[in-house]
């Protein structure tokens, strides 16, 4: 370190996690922001989306959380960062997402209660409104 009028200046090198001193690795850090991976979907997206838009989107905030975590945690040693890290890194988070929907948010029903609040809101394709309509011979409402 280097001391400028008695202000040290923190090197380049370190990360976030270094500097505040956690001692979490990164996929502690992705499972625990992927735990609310479900709150931003439901918000995101449109009540009536598919579930395939769903997923889709989930993988995506997860993937989004095992950026930040591995931006954030760095490389406390200084090695450099693999594939099998990242690997294990989304997977935990991947995990960590869908224990809480299936365990915690849907259980709760807080996921439809977001999604009731941003029903038209967001990605996907909302469910027509169905108007029925008169079959023949239903004219008047008697049948010949």
């Amino acid at each position: 370190m280097v001391t400028v009028l008695s202000y040290e200046i923190l090197p380049v090198a370190q990360s976030p996690s270094q500097v505040l001193g956690i001692t979490a690795n990164a996929a502690t850090i992705a499972a625990a922001i992927s735990t609310f991976a479900p709150l931003v979907v439901a918000w995101i997206t449109k009540k009536e989306a598919s579930d395939r838009v769903k997923a889709v989107i989930n993988l995506l905030a997860v993937a989004v959380a095992t950026a930040i975590a591995l931006i954030w945690n760095g490389s406390p040693d200084g090695t450099p960062l693999t594939w099998q890290t990242v690997l294990m890194t989304f997977g935990s988070a991947l995990v960590a997402s869908i224990v809480a929907y299936k365990g915690v948010w849907k259980p709760l029903l807080v996921t439809n209660k977001i999604a009731d609040a941003s029903a038209n809101f967001g990605v996907g394709t909302p469910v027509p409104t169905v108007i029925e309509t008169a079959r023949p011979g239903d004219v008047g409402g008697t049948s010949e």
